[in-house]
């Protein structure tokens, strides 16, 4: 008797447990996805085109660093042959003092409650990056909402018509950010950047932040480059190829295509696939009599030839050292390139090399006197390529 009121006793728990969370679940229909943001600064015209609500709800906050708040949500609608419905977005956007507040006063506009766990990217103008980002990332980065993976963007243009070029798509979902800086595992050309390292590198001296750079002309959108930051400004940007060379050098490169002029003949062009073979080795020395930062950059690259003229013959030992040989150098020529943009024109350590040179030092109190931010402008390189061809698609060497 005594097991059996027991057992009912366990049932009757197992149900409450299971139940009692159910009460303020929410479905999908009350809930609205937000999947990318965007931060501009505030232009006259916007003032003016605000609503008088909506006016009413800032009026009492001083409107000096204002910030135009956008968010690209997704919603449904029914197709026009009366089947099954497709997934299109909606742009809400808001003046606010501040990210936080921003969304308090656009869930009084949207008719469900704004979610941003499924938001894959935060779009900002390069107008207000360059400004400085960084009071408006702390409430951003607190929400539990939102993604740490997800992607930041600096725009040519404001961040809602990089938003609305995005929203002329039939149909766009998170995945569609996801899927476009997801190229950059096949062509180089992007490097990723996630919220969280974005903003660790804000409040980190070991390296300064980077983040993609996005082209718009109002109706597509490409990304292509990298946005260069010092501290949290946003300084200036690099091209794809320098691109290529930073994820080499961070060890981010899955794969990328160059084309180089042939070393047996100047009217032909080759085209490589290069990848990373094992990680760059880097060191970084500071001279003392020369108050100079010497930095050496080992890369091992594997190598295939995708394209080549008729009646090479590759497989001799010879023109293969020769092949490679031009490889590395071209590399090279591209990474030397980027690495004087970095530190002869931005003086913005993006690669991390003080934390390389840091390790040198067994105190602090060492490596206090080295002005890193004044040193590393005039820092000397040295790099040194290993191309393999081993693996080679049109020749693989015996």
């Amino acid at each position: 008797m005594l097991k059996r009121k027991f057992l009912f006793a366990l049932i009757i728990l197992f149900f409450i447990v299971a139940f009692i969370q159910c009460y303020d679940a929410r479905s999908v229909e009350d809930l609205s996805y937000i999947i990318a943001i965007g931060i501009d600064t505030v232009q006259s015209d916007e003032k003016d085109e605000m609503s008088d609500n909506d006016k009413n709800k800032v009026a009492n906050i001083e409107k000096n660093d204002n910030i135009l708040l956008t968010i690209q949500v997704a919603t449904t609608s029914d197709s026009e042959s009366g089947g099954t419905s497709s997934l299109k977005t909606t742009l809400y956007s808001i003046e606010t003092p501040s990210i936080g507040i921003g969304f308090s006063i656009l869930n009084t506009i949207v008719t469900s409650e704004l979610n941003l766990s499924h938001c894959s990217s935060i779009v900002i103008s390069e107008e207000l990056a360059s400004k400085g980002i960084n009071p408006h990332f702390d409430n951003l980065v607190n929400n539990i909402e939102i993604r740490p993976t997800a992607s930041i963007i600096i725009s040519n243009r404001t961040a809602r018509e990089f938003l609305e070029a995005t929203s002329e798509s039939n149909e766009i979902s998170a995945q569609y950010y996801t899927s476009v800086i997801g190229s950059s595992e096949t062509t180089g050309y992007i490097s990723e950047c996630q919220l969280s390292d974005f903003y660790a590198s804000i409040h980190d001296n070991t390296k300064e932040p980077t983040a993609i750079y996005g082209f718009t002309d109002g109706k597509n959108i490409e990304d292509l480059g990298l946005a260069i930051f010092y501290n949290d400004k946003y300084i200036g940007r690099i091209s794809g190829v320098d691109t290529i060379c930073h994820n080499i050098l961070t060890n981010n490169l899955e794969s990328a295509t160059i084309s180089l002029t042939s070393p047996f003949n100047k009217d032909n062009v080759l085209d490589a696939k290069i990848s990373l073979n094992k990680n760059t080795g880097i060191s970084t020395v500071y001279d003392n009599t020369s108050q100079v930062p010497n930095i050496t950059c080992k890369i091992y690259l594997d190598v295939k030839i995708l394209s080549a003229a008729k009646n090479y013959n590759f497989t001799n030992e010879n023109d293969l050292i020769i092949l490679e040989t031009a490889i590395s150098e071209k590399v090279k020529e591209y990474c030397y390139n980027y690495l004087n943009k970095i530190s002869k024109d931005y003086n913005s350590d993006v690669i991390g090399f003080y934390g390389y040179l840091k390790r040198n030092y067994f105190t602090e109190e060492n490596f206090k006197d080295i002005n890193w931010s004044e040193k590393f402008k005039d820092s000397k390189f040295n790099i040194t390529i290993d191309v393999d061809l081993s693996s080679n698609y049109l020749f693989p060497r015996m």
